[in-house]
């Protein structure tokens, strides 16, 4: 949805520039604050005193990114149990990882977590680099063509997102077309 708003603002307005930046929670909320980044996308719900924000369905499904010849490779679905005494990296962002957390603790189990990252670019090096096997969002590694493969999780795993923004700040041009851009995709309208 992200990159067909851009894509749509770009080609009306060929002047507007965007900046992309990757992070956790905790650096987006920091970025906004200091005025590094005029929006974010996190998934922990906003603090609705401080920024304005709208709710964002995450597409991705929750899985393991893994070795493509491993054993576990062959399931069409991954159970927590699956996991059980395998090397594991997971997100180290706070919503994330509570949720994590209990889905990956069935039966009062503890994971065994050798790694938390904050992008999953660099865990998939660690994965390659057989270090263990990173719980994450589909979609965020391009796996074809590689030694890598991701199998989602048979239950279901819901972490809303929230695009969101400081709430009385003057925007530039291109951050006001892309609220407004935003609210339209939204079906809804500015407050």
């Amino acid at each position: 949805m992200l990159a067909d708003i851009a894509c749509r603002l770009h080609q009306e307005h060929p002047g507007i520039r965007f900046d992309m930046i990757s992070g956790n929670g905790r650096q987006i909320l920091n970025c906004l604050e200091t005025g590094l980044i005029d929006f974010g996308l996190v998934l922990q719900e906003p603090d609705s005193a401080r920024y304005g924000f709208l709710p964002v369905r995450i597409p991705d499904k929750w899985g393991v990114l893994m070795p493509r010849d491993c054993p576990l490779a062959g399931k069409d679905s991954i159970d927590p149990e699956n996991l059980a005494g395998l090397p594991l990296l997971v997100s180290s962002q706070e919503d994330e990882k509570r949720t994590l957390d209990q889905l990956l603790s069935p039966a009062g189990r503890h994971p065994d977590i050798v790694l938390r990252y904050n992008l999953i670019y660099n865990a998939s090096l660690f994965v390659k680099a057989g270090l263990g096997y990173a719980v994450c969002y589909d979609s965020l590694i391009n796996t074809e063509g590689t030694s890598l493969c991701f199998r989602p999780f048979r239950q279901e795993v819901a972490i809303p997102g929230y695009i969101l923004w400081k709430k009385h700040q003057g925007f530039s041009r291109a951050a006001a077309l892309f609220l407004k851009a935003l609210y339209a995709a939204a079906g809804k309208t500015e407050d």
